[in-house]
C-alpha cells in the first residue's frame, strides 16, 4: 500500500532539517507534485524531545509515512524512531529526490 506522507530528514550536527510532503495521495490523484514544509531544528536537546516539540514526532512515527534519513546523525534519528531508510546525500540533490524515494 503507499504511504500517505514522505519524509526526508537531513539530521546533521547542528540541525535537523525536515522535508514533509503530507497528503501524497490525494496530491497524486489530483495530478500534482505537492510542496515540501520544510523545518529546521536547532540540534540542541535528546533527539526525541526536539521532534516531539515541534510536532513532528507522532507524523515521523506514523506507518503511513515514508521516512528517509540521509546526515551525520541518520543513524541516531533512526534509533530513536527505531525506522527509517538511511539514503546518501547525492539523490538529494538532483529533480529525481521523489522518484528515488517512491521506488
Amino acid at each position: 500500500m503507499p504511504k500517505t506522507n514522505l519524509i526526508i530528514i537531513d539530521a546533521g550536527v547542528e540541525h535537523i532539517h525536515l522535508s514533509v510532503f503530507k497528503n501524497l495521495l490525494v496530491l497524486r490523484s489530483h495530478g500534482e507534485g505537492g510542496k515540501a514544509e520544510n523545518i529546521l531544528i536547532p540540534n540542541n536537546d535528546k533527539i526525541e524531545t526536539l521532534l516531539k516539540n515541534h510536532g513532528v514526532l507522532d507524523l515521523i512515527l506514523n506507518q503511513n509515512s515514508e521516512l528517509y534519513l540521509t546526515g551525520k546523525l541518520a543513524e541516531a534519528i533512526r534509533d530513536t524512531v527505531k525506522r527509517g531508510n538511511i539514503i546518501m546525500r547525492a539523490p538529494l540533490f538532483g529533480p529525481g529526490l521523489i522518484f528515488y524515494c517512491q521506488n
